[in-house]
């Protein structure tokens, strides 16, 4: 799978979960708006902040 080491900043992007594979270490950057991928991050117990 694919392993980011760091932050990721996935503002504006149109997806509703992140895939599987990826392994994500630093925190999750998104948007107020973005709720099906706020919850799917969550729910995978990665580190969101969320930025209105």
């Amino acid at each position: 799978g694919i392993k980011i080491g760091g932050d990721l900043w996935l503002k504006d992007i149109p997806a509703t979960e992140i895939p599987e594979e990826i392994q994500i270490r630093g925190y999750i950057y998104l948007n107020v708006s973005q709720t099906d991928l706020i919850a799917d991050a969550k729910r995978k117990e990665y580190y969101v902040r969320v930025i209105s």
